[in-house]
């Protein structure tokens, strides 16, 4: 269990994350703060799961493309 403590940055970040995927936007979260995944994972917690849904990847050297397509398609049928 992760544990996320609020700050004026992550307040401000979820607020813009809400904006934009309420707004039909995909947001791409980079750069050099700390707690980016812990921030995403809460995040995509509180939508609808009538209205989204979320996977987590995790990401390597070693992750090929075709992997990446099976592992989206494969979840994508199980959905279906």
């Amino acid at each position: 269990m992760e544990i996320l403590i609020p700050t004026v940055e992550t307040e401000c970040t979820n607020y813009l994350l809400d904006v934009l995927v309420k707004g039909g936007h995909s947001p791409l979260i980079t750069g050099p703060c700390v707690g980016k995944t812990a921030l995403c994972k809460s995040f995509l917690t509180k939508l609808s799961s009538e209205e989204f849904e979320s996977i987590a990847i995790n990401f390597s050297a070693k992750t090929k493309s075709a992997h990446l397509q099976s592992f989206v398609e494969m979840k994508l049928e199980k959905k279906r």
